[in-house]
């Protein structure tokens, strides 16, 4: 009885400081199919401002009903995105391409390094970079088919925060 009581104050005192976590839900709808995907908060967030060329990449560290402050206090309305860059997350893909990519660089290493202890000449070998830029290629063509791609006027784009404190008080 007095383990249980123990417990019960120690999840009561630990629960205190958690709150409601908020995440942005994005719905894109192509060929009919709708897909959904989620970013919380603490999570990296790749995006295009409208006027921008370049993707900005920050730290979600908050989000509000439709603007999502950033990790270097910058905050950003939902109507001011133009387009998204999300992870796939897919661990083989990841795993590939970095594999791909070490082994662009091994490889001319390697060979150049072996045909000075061996002084076979030439030193750098064109075959090997060949073989090298192959790979390098295939580590960037598996980086993009692990991106998604999201235009935000063609994407329903909203903030939900999920506070089970308030879930029965009627409002």
């Amino acid at each position: 009885m007095k383990n249980s009581a123990l417990i019960l104050v120690f999840l009561t005192a630990f629960s205190l400081g958690l709150q409601s976590q908020g995440f942005l839900r994005i719905s894109v709808s192509r060929l009919g199919s709708v897909r959904s995907y989620e970013v919380p908060t603490g999570e990296m967030l790749s995006y295009k401002l409208k006027g921008d060329l370049v993707y900005r990449k920050d730290r979600v560290i908050g989000m509000q009903d439709s603007s999502i402050m950033f990790e270097n206090f910058k905050e950003i309305k939902l109507s001011q995105i133009k387009a998204l860059r999300l992870n796939k997350n897919v661990h083989l893909a990841s795993t590939f391409q970095t594999v791909f990519l070490w082994g662009a660089i091994g490889f001319v290493s390697l060979n150049t390094l072996n045909n000075a202890i061996t002084e076979t000449s030439p030193v750098f070998n064109e075959k090997a970079v060949y073989i090298s830029a192959g790979l390098l290629a295939a580590s960037l063509i598996t980086r993009e088919l692990n991106l998604i791609r999201v235009r935000a006027k063609h994407a329903d784009l909203k903030i939900l925060i999920i506070d089970y404190e308030h879930l029965n008080s009627g409002q």
